[in-house]
This record gives structure tokens, C-alpha cells and sequence, in this order.
């Protein structure tokens, strides 16, 4: 009984020095509305959209982009992806990483303007400044090409950046404006 004592209490120690943390907790879905309590927003798509939740997530065809992304950024191992919205008009994916640089929001937000245009699409930023949608602040970034916009919408979440991002076609030029009217604060 005493050895079982000891292992235990030597396998708590181990935990307790390398840091063994709670996994990141994002928001909760339920009928098809995301709500991210903690950041303060929900998003409610309209009726005739698609959501993903949980595996499924990965079956978005812009889930890649945000992964690659944060693995050149080198949080491939805490991004998460908690919500995806598929709409007629493009797509609308819900993410977190880990903020292994310890970047201030600005510093994220130029990170994220550079790979943008930077990358294997080359995108023109068009805007990298800070929007209140609902009483809820974002740093916005948009970006486009002669084929598609991007739109980042990122929160600081503790140790993480959380942000909303949309992928759609030059030809809906209300894509952007119908994403975010899913977007609202919550009381």
C-alpha cells in the first residue's frame, strides 16, 4: 500500500513540474449557434447554412489554410477549430492558437497582415484596424486578390488568440457583410 502511496504521489510531482494544464476550452454550440462565453459573442447563421462542429471541422476546405498558418506562426500543436459555417456565399471558420511568441495583439495582427500578403496568393491588405461589432471589439483584418477577400476578426483569449475568419469569392460582394451579421454580442 505504501509503494501504490508513493508512486502516486511521484506521478502528481511529475504532473505538477512539467506544466500539465487544462486543454483549451473554446465555445459551445447548440442549434446550430455558437457561443463564445468567455470572449462575449455568438455567431447565428442563417437557416439554409451548413455548421461543423467537433472532427468534422476538418472536412472545411479552409480548415488547411488556418492550421498552415498557425504552424508558420508555430502553434500548429494548440490550434483549434470549434465552429465552422458553410453558406451559399462562402465559408466562416471559428479558431484558436496558442500564443507560443507571447505577441501583443498588434504584433499578431502584423504577423498575420505579412503571411497574408506574403503568401502563394499574394493578398492586398485592405484594412488592419479595431471594429466594435455588437459592443464587442475586433482587430479586423481584410485582405483580397483578384479572385477572393479574407476577413480576420481576432480577440486576445488569455494565452491564445481566438479569431472568426471568412474565405469567399470576388463575385458575392455581400458575403462579407451577410458573415458578419451572424456575429453578435451576448448579455
Amino acid at each position: 500500500m505504501k509503494k501504490i502511496i508513493i508512486s502516486l504521489l511521484s506521478i502528481l510531482i511529475l504532473l505538477s513540474l512539467t506544466g500539465c494544464k487544462d486543454s483549451y476550452k473554446g465555445g459551445t454550440v447548440k442549434d446550430g449557434v455558437y457561443t463564445h462565453s468567455r470572449l462575449g459573442f455568438k455567431i447565428t447563421p442563417e437557416a439554409s447554412a451548413v455548421t461543423y462542429t467537433g472532427d468534422k471541422v476538418k472536412d472545411s476546405d479552409h480548415y488547411i489554410v488556418c492550421f498552415n498558418y498557425a504552424k508558420n506562426r508555430g502553434a500548429s500543436t494548440g490550434f483549434t477549430c470549434d465552429y465552422v459555417v458553410d453558406a451559399a456565399v462562402g465559408e466562416l471558420l471559428v479558431c484558436s492558437e496558442e500564443n507560443v511568441k507571447k505577441l501583443s495583439l498588434d504584433e499578431f495582427a502584423e504577423k498575420v497582415t505579412k503571411e497574408l500578403e506574403s503568401g502563394l496568393l499574394s493578398y492586398s491588405v485592405t484594412e488592419n484596424s479595431d471594429v466594435t461589432i455588437d459592443n464587442v471589439e475586433f482587430r479586423c483584418i481584410k485582405a483580397g486578390n483578384d479572385f477572393n477577400q479574407v476577413e480576420y476578426y481576432i480577440k486576445e483569449d488569455g494565452d491564445r488568440f481566438t479569431y472568426i475568419y471568412f474565405f469567399y469569392g470576388n463575385h458575392s460582394k455581400i458575403a462579407g457583410e451577410k458573415f458578419l451579421s451572424y456575429i453578435s454580442g451576448i448579455e
